[in-house]
This record gives structure tokens, C-alpha cells and sequence, in this order.
């Protein structure tokens, strides 16, 4: 199925896709495998907290940041050569009957609840260990967001409004990139050959 998708997918727009999501976030422990071997790089199928059996989407104790896939085992840093990067989440604030930790979808909220979070995720990032840090929002595919009147539009530009100007409060340096883009980095800081955690 994936390997179809990814066909259609590149004789749509021209080009092979290099990163994969799986829809709702859903996965097992056998999903990693399937998309290095169909020559992806990175992908970001967690939202580390999620715990939605009807979705096959659980990821309850998830790592919050950029790693190399297990291929065993999807809640656990591995040595695969696909870089997982996960949904940016903040599980002290779980949605739906504890089923869902709040994320950065531009429509679950207006834009002054989404600044409470984004000044938390930046000090949650400038504080962690890891030597890439992320922070990655997300929308569904659905939405218009040329029309300036719709409450979309408006609450993601006072996002990228709210996001300048807290991490220069916080010191933090913003770079704008792509999930690829963050798993290159991630690769290149571990070094040739080298992996997170063990199979």
C-alpha cells in the first residue's frame, strides 16, 4: 500500500517523496521498516502521548525528539538509518478523555492558547540535551489558508508572529526547516555510522 501511495505520489508531483507520515499518526511495531525499505529517510509518525486504540495511533512514552527508528519496537530510539521526527506535544496537557496530548494543529485552538504552549515547548527545547531540537506544527490538508477573514489563517500567522517573538525572548535561534531537513541534521550530529540506543 505504501509502496503504491509513494508511486502515485511521485508521478503526481515529479519528484520521490523523502519523508512519510502515516495518517492519524497510526503505527505498530513493524510500521519503521516498511518505509526505509522503500528508500525514505525520515518520517514523523509519533505524537508522543497519543493514546487512540481506535486510530492505531498509541504513543504513550515516545521519545519528544528526533531519532533513529527502532525496527522493532516504535516507542524506543534504534539504529535504523530512517530518522523518526516526532510531533511537537506537551503531555501535561492531554485533550479528549486523556487520549490526546495538545499539539500545534493550527485549527485546535485559536492563537492565544497556542502561544501558552509555544513559549513552553521553547524552554522545553532550549533546555534539552539532545544536539538537534525541534519543534514541529502541524495542520490537515483540508483548509484554505489564502483567505485572509478565515480564523485558520489568522491564528497561523500570529503563530509565526508569537514564535519570533518568544524565542528571541528566550533566546533561542529559530530555523525554519523541513522534517528532512531536521533528520539530515540529526544525522550529520551523530556522526557516520553512529545511532542512538540499540535493537
Amino acid at each position: 500500500m505504501y509502496s503504491e501511495a509513494t508511486t502515485k505520489f511521485s508521478e503526481a508531483v515529479g519528484f520521490q517523496p523523502r519523508t512519510f507520515r502515516t495518517g492519524s499518526c497510526s503505527a505498530n511495531d513493524s510500521t519503521f521498516p516498511v518505509p526505509e525499505e522503500l528508500g525514505f529517510t525520515s518520517c514523523s509518525h509519533s505524537i508522543p502521548g497519543r493514546n487512540m486504540a481506535n486510530l492505531k495511533s498509541k504513543w504513550v512514552g515516545a521519545p519528544h525528539y528526533p531519532h533513529f527508528a527502532h525496527a522493532a519496537n516504535r516507542l524506543l530510539p534504534g539504529t535504523m538509518d530512517l530518522v523518526e521526527v516526532p510531533i511537537t506535544t506537551d503531555p501535561d496537557s492531554m485533550l479528549w478523555s486523556g487520549t490526546h496530548a495538545q499539539d500545534f494543529r493550527v485549527e485546535l485552538f485559536d492563537a492565544k492558547n497556542h502561544r501558552f504552549m509555544i513559549e513552553k515547548m521553547l524552554r522545553r527545547e532550549r533546555a534539552r540535551a539532545e544536539p538537534v531540537r525541534a519543534i514541529v506544527t502541524l495542520t490537515h490538508n483540508i483548509f484554505d489558508y489564502t483567505d485572509p477573514s478565515d480564523f485558520r489563517h489568522q491564528t497561523m500567522k500570529q503563530m509565526i508572529r508569537d514564535f519570533a517573538e518568544l524565542a528571541d525572548r528566550h533566546g533561542v535561534n529559530l530555523i525554519p526547516s523541513t522534517l528532512g531537513e531536521i533528520a539530515d541534521a540529526h544525522r550529520a550530529s551523530s556522526g557516520t555510522g553512529s545511532r542512538e540506543g540499540s535493537e
